[in-house]
């Protein structure tokens, strides 16, 4: 049994670099998530805060105004949670996300942040946080390209460490019900798995869209980056007390980039105009609205006519045919679908791999192969 009550907070899927949301206002909203980091904020009295993937939507480059918006808002976090004693770990997310950017955050701790109890996480692994009493199980994404044998190699960390279950696990992917219409996507999560390895809460990052299953937490993304994710967003706080009960509480980011999607079923332009008019009233600026009718709707040879009338605002347009159309084909490429991420790492298992499954190769050959990707490096 662990000490005292715990609390914590997970946010995941910041997606900071992103080219719609744009790092200074996610990093905005985040500075008003977080109260400025004040003695006022809602988390002064967390135990541990969770940034459980995704932080960085792509690969930066140093001289772009991203990073260093990035770093600070790092920087601000980082001496909050110094000055409230609330630890901090940060765990990878997607490859082709994260890219390990995240271990900016070891050179500030390192050079500026030296007190603060901090972890960055990119492998599969358990911790032990002594003076909490648990143990937290981490699984970034894609640590191995099937979701069945991740977790032997879950069970086979539980053995090491003399364990038969752990506390709570943070984890960057999805589980089977997250994507229940397609069944056949071996990197998908199986819940009771989990559930019967994890004692109390399992946060779980990667899908954008709050949900539950039991006792897994899907917190969905803390920012909008695109349509389709109208719904509110956030992150959750986790409370496990000492005689074991628990609870959660969603906290919504109430200044998320709006993304609205406006549908036109009839074809008649006035009323199509008067209700795009009645909807954007009190929408923020910048906000991203996506047209949706069909092909032949009239609405759509108004569209240049309505950014000109609107020019504060975001445009962009689908029609329903081709929604429909694209559903289709993304349900059948992501059934098929099997990640491959490409870095210093693994570049030459992966380019060994994919060249004898399809060349016989003696052993002499496998060995000049491999010299000459170790002289590229």
């Amino acid at each position: 049994m662990f000490h005292n009550t715990i609390s914590y907070l997970t946010i995941s899927d910041v997606h900071l670099g992103n080219k719609r949301n744009t790092t200074y206002d996610i990093c905005r909203n985040l500075d008003k998530f977080f109260d400025n980091y004040t003695s006022k904020s809602k988390f002064i009295d967390l135990d541990i805060i969770f940034i459980g993937g995704d932080l960085f939507d792509k690969l930066l480059v140093f001289n772009s105004d991203d990073i260093y918006e990035s770093i600070s808002f790092l920087y601000r976090l980082m001496r909050f949670c110094l000055n409230s004693k609330i630890k901090l770990r940060i765990l990878e997310g997607t490859p082709s996300h994260d890219w390990k950017q995240s271990k900016i955050a070891n050179i500030l701790k390192e050079h500026a942040l030296e007190d603060l109890d901090y972890k960055y996480i990119d492998s599969l692994s358990i911790e032990f946080i002594q003076d909490l009493g648990i143990n937290v199980l981490y699984v970034p994404d894609e640590w191995t390209d099937s979701a069945d044998e991740t977790y032997q190699q879950v069970l086979v960390l539980l053995k090491d460490n003399n364990l038969e279950q752990v506390d709570i696990a943070m984890m960057h992917g999805l589980f089977n019900y997250q994507l229940k219409d397609m069944p056949n996507i071996s990197i998908k999560h199986n819940e009771n798995n989990y559930l019967s390895i994890v004692k109390y809460f399992i946060n779980i990052g990667h899908i954008h869209t709050f949900s539950f299953y039991d006792r897994i937490l899907a917190q969905g993304s803390f920012d909008r980056i695109g349509h389709n994710e109208e719904e509110s967003k956030g992150g959750i706080v986790c409370n496990i007390f000492k005689d074991g009960d628990m609870n959660y509480n969603f906290i919504e980011n109430k200044s998320a980039k709006i993304f609205k999607t406006i549908e036109f079923k009839t074809n008649d332009l006035e009323k199509n105009r008067k209700k795009l008019n009645k909807l954007l009233v009190g929408l923020p600026l910048d906000s991203y609205i996506r047209i949706k009718a069909k092909k032949d709707n009239p609405i759509y040879s108004s569209l240049e006519e309505i950014k000109l009338q609107y020019p504060e605002y975001n445009f962009t347009k689908k029609s329903i045919e081709d929604d429909k159309e694209e559903k289709t084909i993304l349900s059948y490429i992501t059934e098929v679908y099997k990640p491959i991420t490409i870095n210093k790492d693994n570049i030459e298992t992966t380019l060994v791999n994919q060249i004898t499954s399809k060349h016989e190769l003696k052993q002499i050959q496998l060995n000049l192969i491999k010299d000459i990707i170790e002289d590229t490096r």
